[in-house]
């Protein structure tokens, strides 16, 4: 399953600013993210709720 992810307005303007280099990792990461969302190491905060 693969999930969307929005990226706001202000964040874009953000990543445009970026090096083409440091953009592109960062790209590759949110696009793992769409993939893989809670990957292993992912651990739950105590005291918090799910929302």
């Amino acid at each position: 399953m693969t999930y969307q992810i929005e990226i706001s307005n202000r964040a874009a303007k953000q990543l445009k600013k970026l090096s083409a280099d440091i953009r592109d990792r960062i790209n590759e990461k949110i696009l793992e993210l769409a993939d893989n969302p809670r990957h292993s190491g992912v651990v739950k905060l105590e005291n918090t709720d799910n929302k």
